[in-house]
């Protein structure tokens, strides 16, 4: 995704302000966000069986938080959860909507500029 402007362009869109893409843009950038999820859930499920050490499953945590709070990552999981197996689904919204994790602040800048 670096190495393609367009695509950064979708992606920050995106998550700061989805109602703006067109349904092509917003449709790539759920794909962009699901490919992301599922990786996350397959590392879950390996940490789950002891096949995959927990720290791998806190690093990839942190990264996720990274899109907590912000309207894309929202309105993406109200419109594609249902896509998940159902102990991840728990793990993401106690993870995503919990008001104990706080937000990450690197698109609360980008909205200031």
């Amino acid at each position: 995704m670096s190495g393609d402007p367009e695509l950064i362009d979708i992606w920050l869109t995106g998550i700061l302000n989805p109602e703006s893409l067109t349904e092509q843009e917003f449709l790539r950038f759920s794909f962009l966000l699901h490919i992301n999820l599922l990786q996350f859930q397959n590392n879950y499920y390996l940490v789950q069986k002891g096949t995959l050490e927990k720290k791998v499953l806190n690093s990839i945590t942190i990264n996720m938080t990274l899109v907590k709070g912000t309207p894309g990552f929202e309105k993406y999981w109200k419109l594609r959860s249902k896509l998940f197996y159902p102990e991840f689904k728990l793990y993401i919204q106690k993870l995503m909507f919990s008001s104990q994790i706080e937000e990450n602040q690197i698109y609360k800048v980008r909205k200031q500029k």
